[in-house]
Parts: structure tokens; sequence; C-alpha cells
């Protein structure tokens, strides 16, 4: 899959000072030598300069000029988009077992891939795996082996399994959103990763996978720490993006579904500021009940300054219907993470939208994953159009 990236900076320029030469009074001593060498003493006199003279006056007299004239000359000045965000600094290695990378669907390759980035070999008798779902707690005995630094376990579900279920349900990890954690042998956590309707991590769609953008790396952010890669890497170092919330001009304005009507349903992103984003290439993830897809911006896209941009259900890809609970993410053409909002209460009978009564500003709730944390309010729909309350 190919990205494009839309990466806005400012340059700027400037031009030296001229050098100072000194004083006037520099200057009238160097007249005067010179006129009393080529010029006849009466000369010499007229040509005495006094410092004051050589001063500029106070204001300067310009010729009044028609109003049509100056607009002539005024060149027009464009709005531009704010510089975007560079990707974070990278997220430091930690001395303790991460769940580093994990696939949610299809159901017979889901797997969670563990880290030991300690610089020991650490023992994993008695090591557990829970994964919180919307309906309680699944869990398993992890192997009983001893996993050296610097490598990769993956535990997997199933017929491919390497896990002992202790309290299980028909599938390793929920679709739509979850949390993953892993505790010692002592049953001490060691760590965990919330994702998709669960938490601000990206949920991964078909096919697809969420890994920490570094091996091992993790600042107890996972917004930040984990991005999504359309190539999983099972078992092998993650070659993941950066992720740069809030430096997207698109920000999302507006969602509607209608379960008895789902070709009225509708996306709506608007641009937070004046000048025109162009979004050629560029990726949104669209996932509600536990499916997804991707849609990739046509070349030539572009969203005008404080427009709207309308993706409905004719558009949407073969997964990705909108349900009362679900997420999207925007990527640029480098795979960047610049957008994510979820939402937890979209209403299916088509009363109502959710959205935002003015358009948010880009860093607004960076971080978000559901309605609550995205501060969504419910609204009256008006696709295209401004946002009215309901």
């Amino acid at each position: 899959m190919m990205f494009t990236v839309l990466l806005l900076a400012a340059a700027c320029g400037g031009e030296s000072e001229p050098k100072d030469t000194g004083k006037t009074g520099d200057v009238k001593d160097v007249v005067q030598d010179t006129a009393a060498e080529v010029l006849p003493e009466a000369v010499e006199e007229d040509l005495a300069v006094e410092a004051g003279d050589l001063a500029l006056p106070d204001e300067a007299t310009l010729p009044d000029t028609a109003p049509e004239a100056v607009e002539d000359v005024i060149p027009e000045i464009e709005p531009e988009l704010p510089p975007e965000l560079p990707p974070q600094e990278l997220p430091p290695i930690v001395d303790h077992i991460v769940i580093n990378e994990f696939v949610v669907t299809p159901t017979d390759q889901e797997f969670v891939e563990i880290y030991n980035g300690t610089g020991a070999s650490v023992a994993l008798s008695g090591w557990t795996l829970h994964v919180t779902t919307g309906s309680g707690e699944n869990s398993w005995k992890l192997p009983d082996a001893s996993l050296e630094n610097g490598t990769f376990l993956l535990l997997k579900a199933g017929d491919q399994g390497n896990l002992t279920p202790i309290q299980a349900g028909d599938s390793l990890l929920p679709n739509q959103g979850g949390i993953i954690a892993i505790a010692d042998g002592s049953g001490e956590g060691a760590d965990s990763v919330a994702y998709g309707t669960k938490g601000p991590a990206p949920g991964p769609i078909h096919s697809t996978s969420t890994g920490r953008i570094t091996d091992g790396g993790d600042s107890d952010n996972d917004a930040t720490d984990f991005n999504w890669d359309p190539t999983p890497t099972p078992g092998q170092t993650n070659d993941i993006p950066g992720v740069a919330l809030a430096s997207s001009a698109l920000v999302l304005n507006e969602l509607f579904m209608n379960k008895d009507d789902d070709a009225a349903d509708f996306i709506e992103l608007s641009n937070a500021v004046w000048g025109d984003a162009d979004v050629s290439g560029w990726t949104l993830i669209i996932s509600g009940a536990g499916k997804g897809d991707d849609y990739v911006f046509p070349q030539g896209t572009v969203v005008a300054g404080s427009g709207l941009f309308v993706l409905d259900e004719a558009q949407f890809p073969e997964f990705a219907d909108l349900a009362d609970k679900g997420f999207i993410y925007l990527f640029d053409t480098n795979g960047i993470r610049v957008l994510q909002k979820g939402w937890s209460t979209l209403p299916q009978d088509g009363s109502a939208s959710v959205g935002y009564l003015q358009p948010p500003a880009a860093d607004a709730y960076p971080f978000c994953f559901d309605s609550g944390t995205c501060s969504l309010v419910s609204l009256t729909p008006t696709k295209g159009e401004k946002n009215k309350a309901l």
C-alpha cells in the first residue's frame, strides 16, 4: 500500500543590515580634510559640514497615491497551513518484558508478540497473559521457557497455540478493542496495552497489526508508543512508522449512521485552518462492530481551508460499516498517524449524529478513543453543512 505525505513547513530568509560607517562627526572630518587638499581655502569654509545636517528628516514626505494604484502593488497573501509536528522522540527501551506487536483478525492468525529488552534471560515459568474484552476477561498460562535478551516470543491460541487456557473464549483477541496484559510468576503486572475502543493504541484491521514503533520502547503512552503496521512482522524487528498526533489540518467533524439505511451513513472531516490541504494518498482507517478497512484518498484530493470533506457509504471500503462503537485513524503517506477518534454512543436509529458543534482545533483530544475521551456530542445530522445542536 502506497502512502503520500503532506508535511508543510514555513521558510524564512533575511538580508544583512548595512554596516555602520561611524559617527557623523567622522564624516565631517573626512570631508574637511579632503577639501583642504584639493580646493582653495575660501571654498573650504563653505564645505564645512555640521553633524545635524546629515540626519534624515523625522518623516519622509511621499507623493499621494491613488487607492487603485496601491491595490495594484500590494501582493496577494495566501494563507498558509501551520508546519506539521515531527514524529515524537523514540520511547526509551525499558528493563521489563513488553507486549511488542499483535494481530486481532483473522482469528487463525491472531498473535501477541512479547519482547525481552532487559539485557538478561528471563524465565517465563508462571507468567500469564490476560485479555479484557467487552464482556469480561480471558487468561492463559505462558509456556514454561526462558526468553533470551533481544528475542521475541509469539503467543498464539487455537491449533497453532503455545498457550494453556485458564479462562478463555473462542478467540485470542477481540477485533473492536481490548486490553492485553502480561503478569510475571508472582502475579505482578509486567506490561499492558489498551487498543481500539478500549484504549488509545490503534486497533488493527484485517490482516494488519499494531506494534511499538521501536522494539521494547515504552514511554507509558499507548497512543504514541504504538502505531498501525499494514505488513506485520511476527517474531521479527518492527518496521513501523512514527506518530505525530495533532499535526494534521484535518479533524473529525461529524459521524452518522442509520441501521435501517446503510446508504445514509457518512463520516465528515473538516479542515481546521485557512489554507487548502492536499491529502492525496493519505489513508483513513474506518472500523465499526469489529469490521474495518482502509480508504486511500485519490490523487488530487484537496480539502479547502475551513472546508468539509464527506465520505459516505458509497465510498466506504467493503468491511468499513459504521456501528454504535468504532474508531477512525488518519495516516499520511509515510504511515505516520496524525489523527484518531473513537466513539461509543453513535445512535443506530438515524435520529442523531455525533461530532462537534464547532470544528475542534487539530490538537484537541489527541489521545482519545471513545465518545467520552473525545468529547463527542449528539447533533442534528447536517451532511456537508455546518453542524447543529440536537
